[in-house]
C-alpha cells in the first residue's frame, strides 16, 4: 500500500505516517463494527440477517483489509491497526444501540405498593410477571417486565417516576416466542420417535 501512494507522488512521510495509517483505521473501523453488530445479532438470535452481515465482514477482509496491510510491517501501521480495531468495537455497539434488536427483561424491586405500575403494564400490554420477596428492609415486590430495547429507556423513566428509589436491572434475553416453537417441534419429535418405539 506505501508503494501505491508513492506512485502516485506523494512524499515518502505523508504516506507512512499519515495517508496508510488513516486507511488501516478507516477500513478497521468499518471491518470491526461489522463483527461487532453481527455477534450482537447472533446473541439476540437474529438468524436471517447474522450470515448475511457475516458474509459482507468477511468480504472486506479478504478483497481490502488484508490488501491493506500486506507489508506494512512499521510500529505506527500496528499501532494504527489496534486504534482501528477499538474504534469499530465501539462504533458497533453504537450501531447496534441505534438499532435497539431485540428485548430485554428489566427487574424492579420496590418497597412501595406496586399496583399502579402493574395498571401501567396492562395497559401498555407489556408482559410481565410480580412476586413477592423479603428484603433486610422488609416486604418488597418483584416485577419482571419484558419490552423491546427500543422502549427500554421510556420504561426506565415511567419506573423511576413511580418509584425513584427501585432497585433496576436490565439484561438481554433472546428471542422467546422463537426458542419456544423451536422446543415445541423438538418435544413433539422426541414424543413421536418414543410413540413408535414402545409400538414396536
Amino acid at each position: 500500500m506505501t508503494e501505491f501512494f508513492l506512485s502516485l507522488g506523494f512524499p515518502a512521510i505523508y504516506t507512512e505516517f499519515l495517508f496508510v495509517p488513516l486507511l488501516i483505521i478507516l477500513v478497521r473501523i468499518l471491518d470491526v463494527s461489522m463483527s461487532t453488530v453481527r455477534l450482537l445479532l447472533v446473541m439476540n438470535g437474529k438468524r436471517n440477517i447474522a450470515p448475511f452481515v457475516g458474509a459482507v465482514e468477511v468480504f472486506i477482509w479478504i478483497a481490502v483489509v488484508g490488501q491493506i496491510i500486506k507489508g506494512e510491517n512499521s510500529l505506527i501501521s500496528y499501532i494504527s491497526y489496534g486504534v482501528g480495531f477499538g474504534l469499530g468495537t465501539y462504533i458497533g455497539m453504537k450501531i447496534e444501540e441505534k438499532m435497539a434488536i431485540g428485548e430485554v427483561m428489566v427487574q424492579t424491586v420496590t418497597q412501595t405498593p406496586a399496583d399502579e405500575l402493574i395498571s401501567y403494564f396492562k395497559k401498555q400490554d407489556i408482559r410481565f410477571s410480580k412476586t413477592e420477596s423479603e428484603t433486610n428492609e422488609g416486604k418488597a415486590d418483584i416485577i419482571f417486565a419484558i419490552v423491546k430495547r427500543k422502549k427500554l429507556q421510556e420504561l426506565m423513566t415511567i419506573i423511576r417516576a413511580f418509584n425513584p428509589a427501585a432497585l433496576l436491572s436490565v439484561s438481554n434475553i433472546r428471542n422467546a416466542k422463537n426458542f419456544s416453537v423451536g422446543y415445541e417441534k423438538k418435544l413433539h419429535k422426541n414424543r413421536r420417535t418414543l410413540f413408535f418405539k414402545r409400538r414396536n
